[in-house]
């Protein structure tokens, strides 16, 4: 499930699967910001590659911010100019993750946030929630909260699950 869902994000933000961006424009969307009375307002790129043009000190964080659009579901890596999908893959079984880390998307996401158990919870709720599940939470907690603190403004959380089984039921209600 995880694969089909970041392949439709790579699609529409241009990524590549070795991370690396198609395009710093994204066919069909504007960008747009916040402006000062909190309201959304749309970039006029002209205007804004003028102004870039004129300073010459901006700031490396301001610069990283307005990389582009893609940057919602992923983090721009600038020491590579690599794209890392902004998520963290769990299962409670570990052939799941390893199918992940095998597969073509492998090389996009950060090893560090494929996270696995040790044993499925044999598709029950109460081993997912009670006991399996609970063995995994803080490391899966501590890698969601580093991902918060990479982001500039985190804006919400989107959870992608199975509704059966002991993963998918169990273990979601943890975070939920």
């Amino acid at each position: 499930m995880a694969t089909t869902i970041w392949e439709q994000y790579c699609k529409e933000h241009r990524v590549d699967l070795d991370g690396t961006l198609k395009s710093r424009r994204i066919r069909g969307l504007e960008r747009v910001r916040i402006n000062k009375d909190k309201e959304f307002e749309r970039v006029d790129e002209e205007k804004e590659k003028e102004k870039e043009k004129e300073k010459t000190d901006e700031s490396p964080a301001k610069q990283r911010s307005e990389v582009t659009e893609a940057t919602v579901f992923f983090q721009h890596i600038t020491g590579n100019d690599r794209f890392v999908p902004r998520s963290v893959l769990v299962d409670l079984e570990s052939s799941v993750i390893d199918e992940v880390r095998a597969s073509s998307f492998g090389a996009l996401f950060n090893a560090n946030m494929l996270v696995n158990g040790k044993e499925d919870a044999a598709n029950n709720y109460a081993r997912g929630h009670y006991t399996v599940g609970q063995s995994i939470a803080p490391l899966v907690m501590e890698r969601v909260r580093k991902q918060v603190e990479g982001s500039d403004r985190c804006q919400g959380f989107i959870f992608n699950c199975a509704v059966g089984g002991g993963t998918g039921s169990g273990i979601e209600s943890l975070f939920m």
